[in-house]
Parts: C-alpha cells; sequence; structure tokens
C-alpha cells in the first residue's frame, strides 16, 4: 500500500506517537504521584487534585494560545520550546518541594510545554493524509494510550525504589526525549497548484548543459480573508525545497532562489478566522461534549490510584490497574481510527457510542474490588477512551473542514482544558465534603453519559433538517465534503 503521506508522513506519525507518549504518560504519571502527595503534604484532596488539574488544564486548555502561535512559528520551533519547559518543569519540583511550587511548575509551565509539544504534532499527522488521515491520527494518538500504560507502573516502581522525588528527576531525564522526536518534525508538503510532475511536462523545468535540472517556474499559494486581503500561507523557499524533495529530477539539485512565481488565491473560510468558528452550530456542540467527557476522564486519572489504594491495593499494584486503562486507550486509539476509515461507518456515531460506553464502564468500577475485576474494567474503559482520541481529530474535520481544522483543534483544545481542569477540583471538593472516592466515580460516569447525550443534537439536527428540506447553501467542494460526511455515508 502506498501512504499518501510518504516516507516522511511515517516519520511524523512516529514522532507525533512518541511526543504524545511522553506528554501523556507525564499526565498519568501524576495520578499515581497524587497518593504520594496526600501523605507527604498532608494536604486535602482539593488542594493535592489543584497540582493535576492545572497540568490538564494548561495542557490541553492552551489550544488556542499555540494555535495562534502555529500561524507565526514553524511547528519543531513551538515543539522544541514547548520540550523544554516540560524538562524544566519536571525537574524543579524535588529541588522546591512545595505544593504552590508545584501549582506553577508541574501545574503550568510542564502544562504549557506539554501544549506546545502535543498540539502541533498532532495536527501534522493529520496534514500529511487525506484519505487515511483517520487512520494516521488514530496510531498518533495511540502514543497517548501508551505513555498511560507504561508510565503509571514506571512511576509506581521507581517511588518504590527511589521516593517520588527521585521518580520526578528520572522522568525529567525521559523527557529529554521530547528534543529529539520534535528535530523530526517538519511542515507538510505544499499543496500547490500543480506538482512537479506537472511541470516538467509543460517544460517549466530546463536541462543545464551540465545535464543538471533547473526550476524555471513555480505557484504560490495565498488565501483571502473575509476582507479580501492576502495571507501567504507559503514561501518561496518553501516552494523550492518541496520540488527539491519530490522530484525525481531535481532531487538533490540547488534551484535559483530568484525563482519567478504565478500567485494562486484561495478564499479562506469563516470558520478558519478565530472566534467565527462557533457560527457552526455542530462545532458548538462538539465544543460542549468535549468538555464534558474531559472533565470525566481527568476524575479518572487523578482519584482513580488513591481508590484502588483505599480499596487494600499497593502503590504499584494501583499503578498496574491504571496501566491497564492506559493499555485499553492504546488499542483503542488504534481501533477508532481504523473504524473511523473504513467506507459506511459512520463516525459521529461511533464517537457518540464510545462517550456513552465510558460512561457506563466508569459506573461498573464501584461494583467490586478484586483485582481483576478492576484490571478488565479499567482496561474496557481505557479502550472506548482511545476510541474517542482516536476519532476527535477526524470527526472534528468531518464537522468543519480541513481548512478550519487549525482552528477547530484549538478551540477544542480549550474545550479539554476547561473540562480536565474543573474535573479533578470538582471531584475533590466532592469527596471531601463526602469522604468518599466512590462519589467522584458516579459522577465521572454521569458525565461521560451526559456528553455522548449532548452529541447526539449533531445527527438530530441533521435529521430535522432533512425533514423540512432545508436548502443547505454549499460555497465550497470543501463545505460540500464536509455536509455530507455529518450525514449517513452511502457508498
Amino acid at each position: 500500500m502506498t501512504f499518501e503521506g510518504g516516507p516522511w508522513g511515517i516519520v511524523i506519525i512516529i514522532s507525533a506517537l512518541m511526543i504524545q507518549f511522553f506528554t501523556f504518560g507525564l499526565s498519568g504519571a501524576l495520578g499515581v504521584l497524587n497518593i504520594e502527595f496526600l501523605d507527604y503534604f498532608k494536604a486535602s484532596a482539593s488542594e493535592v487534585s489543584f497540582v493535576l488539574a492545572l497540568n490538564y488544564g494548561v495542557f490541553l486548555g492552551s489550544g488556542p494560545i499555540v494555535s495562534f502561535m502555529m500561524s507565526k512559528f514553524s511547528y519543531r520551533k513551538i515543539v522544541l520550546c514547548g520540550s523544554a519547559l516540560v524538562v524544566i518543569g519536571v525537574l524543579i519540583v524535588p529541588l522546591f518541594p512545595n505544593l504552590y511550587v508545584m501549582y506553577l511548575t508541574l501545574g503550568v509551565l510542564s502544562g504549557f510545554g506539554c501544549s506546545c509539544a502535543y498540539i502541533p504534532s498532532h495536527t501534522l499527522s493529520g496534514l500529511y493524509y487525506d484519505k487515511y488521515r483517520s487512520l494516521a491520527t488514530g496510531v498518533a494518538t495511540s502514543g497517548s494510550g501508551l505513555g498511560f500504560a507504561v508510565m503509571p507502573v514506571l512511576t509506581g516502581l521507581f517511588i518504590e525504589i527511589y521516593a517520588w522525588k527521585g521518580s520526578c528527576i528520572i522522568f525529567g531525564g525521559l523527557c529529554l526525549h521530547l528534543f529529539v522526536f520534535a528535530a523530526l518534525l517538519r511542515d507538510p508538503p505544499m499543496n500547490t497548484k500543480r506538482d512537479t510532475s506537472d511541470v516538467l511536462q509543460n517544460g517549466n523545468v530546463a536541462k543545464t548543459d551540465d545535464g543538471h535540472y533547473e526550476l524555471k517556474e513555480a505557484y504560490i499559494k495565498f488565501t483571502t480573508n473575509e476582507n479580501g486581503s492576502l495571507e501567504d500561507i507559503s514561501d518561496r523557499n518553501s516552494i523550492i525545497n518541496n520540488y527539491d524533495t519530490h522530484s525525481p529530477h531535481l532531487q538533490g539539485e540547488k534551484l535559483h532562489q530568484d525563482l519567478p512565481v504565478v500567485i494562486v488565491s484561495e478564499t479562506l473560510p469563516e470558520s478558519a478566522q478565530h472566534i467565527y468558528i462557533f457560527k457552526t452550530s455542530d462545532f458548538s456542540i462538539y465544543f460542549i461534549n468535549n468538555f464534558f467527557w474531559n472533565a470525566s476522564c481527568s476524575m479518572i486519572a487523578a482519584f482513580a490510584p488513591e481508590y484502588f489504594r483505599l480499596q487494600g491495593f499497593t502503590i504499584l499494584d494501583a499503578s498496574w490497574i491504571m496501566g491497564g486503562f492506559g493499555f485499553g486507550n492504546f488499542i483503542g486509539a488504534t481501533v477508532g481510527g481504523f473504524l473511523g476509515n473504513i467506507n459506511g461507518v459512520n463516525r459521529i456515531y461511533l464517537f457518540i457510542l464510545s462517550c456513552f460506553l465510558l460512561g457506563v464502564f466508569t459506573l461498573l468500577i464501584p461494583l467490586d474490588q478484586s483485582f481483576g475485576y478492576l484490571a478488565t474494567v479499567s482496561t474496557l474503559t481505557g479502550l472506548v477512551f482511545g476510541v474517542i482520541l482516536g476519532l476527535l481529530v477526524v470527526v472534528l474535520a468531518d464537522i468543519v473542514g480541513i481548512n478550519s481544522l487549525g482552528n477547530g483543534m484549538g478551540y477544542i483544545m480549550l474545550s479539554n482544558g476547561l473540562g480536565t481542569f474543573a474535573g479533578p477540583v470538582f471531584a475533590g471538593m466532592l469527596i471531601d465534603s463526602t469522604n468518599s472516592y466512590e462519589s467522584s466515580v458516579y459522577l465521572s460516569g454521569t458525565l461521560s453519559i451526559v456528553s455522548g447525550v449532548v452529541m447526539c443534537l449533531i445527527p438530530l439536527r441533521q435529521f430535522f433538517k432533512c425533514c423540512v428540506k432545508t436548502p443547505v447553501t454549499i460555497n465550497s467542494k470543501e463545505d460540500e465534503i464536509s455536509q455530507n460526511s455529518l450525514l449517513n455515508k452511502k457508498n
């Protein structure tokens, strides 16, 4: 099978997978570290939960900021800077063991670093592919599940040997690998009007006397916003590098930097322009849905390890149970990406079903306290959570279109951040008031089911629009694809 992203597309997917492994692995490790923080600082559950809440909230809630940065700087530079923030934030913790310092370091500093590393790499994995976008993003997203599976277990082992301070130092060292995978990222090949083979056939490449080829003309693509002003989405060097890399005739050749260009104009959809994306009703529904299921999952990550410990398990056993959640997440993300790429599978319905199942499996957790039962339910919960993550980007593309994917991703990350910040805080307050960790489990399951109910509004809107036969205005071919993908696919 020929991958449309080419060899570099595969490199981007692997890099994005490993970046998510470390960034989400940090969040999974914090859930286990919470147990130690409760004992070490003798603080309440709500005070300790604020560390994880800030990390989650800033991690995912910084989406609009990182999205803006992505329009100004290269993806690689953003990820490299984010990697540095993650490492610094983790390594400072053992030097200043104070909850308020942790709010700043593990919470804000590392959280924003994770956001800078995660969002550009995850967006790139979708931009390199079109037909196989669902599968590509699903495989990349599986890195988050792998991180949740491995890092909590490693953290439990490190705590038993080196205590929690030593485990933070080791984890900071592991996060140095982020620099390696950040360096492998590069922007996708430019979508020019004609590819190299077309240029060759039309005589725009000439062979010189010494047997080399020279590119005589290329195309620079511009977009126009609603006010009619031009916004350059490429530059001359990008075109030259694109041809130099992908043309069999021009590979390795030094092209002229004074290359003549032809401007190609393309209208930028309104949904790609910041807050205007909320004029799309389905996106607003998706935004609310993301808030609820993220609040639910952040409660599990924050307090499930302590809940398992109170059932009589050791920290290491609790880590293994949480590792089951991460392993299920790893498998589910890949499965979700694969199913979303099958013709005839309605991705919206699959996403809704996964939200409901996430709530049901969460509500089953308190029914038994045996290790085998909890490990099984935890794995099933992680499995459906992984399916949700695997479909996250491709469902967003179905709703807003590929031109608005970057802007939509930023605001969806804001929704995720708000949910993951609110979840642990409310769960901690509930635990303090009821003196029961089971109450937070029931709240978590309920919120997941609510997220599925909210998401049902999208197919309901489409159903009623079809019934009343409301005419739909199609502004572009891409809008037509976006509209069709939200209806039942008939292939």
